[in-house]
């Protein structure tokens, strides 16, 4: 399915975090304390990145904006593939969060290159900035496992 208007972008945008949050709260506890300190850190920027992107809707994008028609953007292809198992070990349950973390930065990389309002583009480049901090630092996590 193409998101084939910017609000769409949007409500998807906000879904996503929705679930990289959900994900933290299932499997968050199984790497011990850092791991569950990480874990906290993405849930919250989670929280953070969908007030942002509400404010940003909000403040900067009107209803004309949301109905604007945009093109290349399908649904499939931010879709993370391997669901974690129920009791993942802590480097699966990192890898497949630095996964969902890959496919969010892509997703709003290619959502500022989309976006024809320049404070929604700044928005989307600067969670996608945000997420790939958090990348290296689940990354770092994950090869001390390793």
């Amino acid at each position: 399915m193409e998101l084939s208007a910017f609000g769409a972008i949007m409500k998807f945008a906000m879904e996503r975090e929705e679930e990289i949050a959900a994900v933290m709260k299932r499997i968050g506890s199984v790497g011990g304390e850092s791991f569950r300190k990480l874990g906290e850190r993405i849930a919250a920027d989670a929280a953070k990145s969908i007030k942002f992107l509400e404010r940003t809707r909000r403040e900067h994008v009107n209803e004309l904006i949301l109905e604007e028609p945009t093109t290349g953007l399908f649904v499939d292809d931010y879709l993370c593939e391997r669901p974690p198992r129920e009791q993942p070990t802590p480097a699966e349950a990192g890898r497949y969060l630095i996964d969902m973390l890959d496919v969010i930065i892509r997703f709003y990389t290619d959502a500022a290159a989309k976006a024809t309002n320049p404070e929604a583009a700044r928005t989307f480049n600067r969670i996608a900035k945000k997420k790939a901090k958090l990348k290296a630092s689940l990354e770092e996590y994950i090869s001390g496992l390793e």
